[in-house]
């Protein structure tokens, strides 16, 4: 999973067809922002293919 922590939050970023996608989780619970990268990871994905 692309996250990694950052001053004490996780952060999540992925790189899609040349462009650089990036977000702060907003949370310092790794479970919560695994679950909420997913959701993003699907969603842009999803934005950008179609």
């Amino acid at each position: 999973m692309p996250i990694y922590k950052r001053n004490d939050l996780w952060h999540w970023r992925k790189l899609i067809d040349g462009i650089m996608l990036f977000r702060s989780t907003k949370t310092d619970d790794k479970k919560l922002a695994t679950q909420i990268a997913r959701k993003w990871n699907h969603e842009t994905v999803q934005q950008i293919k179609v």
